[in-house]
């Protein structure tokens, strides 16, 4: 499992630490990553809360 994130770097690092999150959770600032998975809100500088499931 791998999580991404659009806030910035040391918000990020404090939400995972608060959280205890034992996996990775990428940095996403440019929002690149939310607008791949098509989760990227056109008008706003967040991207919609979303669940991507990718089974092999």
């Amino acid at each position: 499992m791998v999580a991404a994130s659009g806030d910035a770097p040391e918000d990020r690092d404090a939400l995972v630490a608060k959280l205890g999150l034992s996996y990775p959770v990428l940095s996403d600032r440019g929002l690149q990553l939310a607008a791949a998975f098509g989760v990227r809100q056109a008008d706003e500088e967040t991207p919609l809360p979303a669940t991507c499931v990718r089974v092999a």
